[in-house]
């Protein structure tokens, strides 16, 4: 009769792997003060948060123990400056966006009880209030930066293709299955 204890076994290792899931799933992460900066070439752009949290929560979106998450980012701050050949900058530009709050709602669908990567993973982002602000100066940046996200997204800048890579690059390839 070896049919049954197996049964068991995977029956077991299959809650077990469940349970791990859910708990690091559930995990609650607070970040203050985050400040992101990304320069090129003579522009600046940086991003400062005040509070970033990330919780799991229920059907209606209040705190439980979940596979849906939510992530409340407060005085969200976007800037984008220009600097000189000696990279300080000399005049800092109005903030593109100034203290801006908002929620972004995650929910993880998985094919099976035993999936260790959500096979669907659905996104929605509130704001309540958006202030956008762009002058004269930061217009040809602003559009050099989506310029540099497009070309990101196609594939156009920041990629090998297959069989090609440099010395000490590192690749990432994300399968779902």
């Amino acid at each position: 009769m070896s049919g049954p204890p197996r049964l068991i076994y995977e029956d077991v290792r299959g809650y077990v792997q469940s349970l791990i899931r859910r708990v690091v799933n559930n995990v609650n992460i607070v970040v203050n003060n985050l400040i992101l900066k990304y320069v090129e070439d003579d522009i600046v752009l940086s991003v400062n948060i005040t509070s970033a949290e990330c919780y799991t929560v229920d059907d209606v979106w209040e705190r439980a123990f979940m596979d849906i998450a939510v992530i409340d980012f407060a005085d969200c701050t976007v800037c984008l400056d220009k600097r000189n050949a000696s990279g300080k900058i000399e005049f800092y530009q109005d903030p593109l966006l100034y203290k801006c709050s908002f929620r972004t709602r995650l929910h993880f669908t998985y094919d099976n009880i035993n999936a260790k990567i959500p096979s669907v993973i659905k996104i929605q982002t509130m704001v309540e209030s958006l202030k956008l602000s762009i002058t004269d100066q930061q217009l040809p940046m602003f559009i050099r930066i989506l310029e540099l996200i497009i070309a990101l997204y196609y594939g156009e800048i920041g990629g090998h293709k297959e069989g090609e890579g440099e010395e000490g690059s590192v690749h990432f390839i994300y399968t779902n299955k």
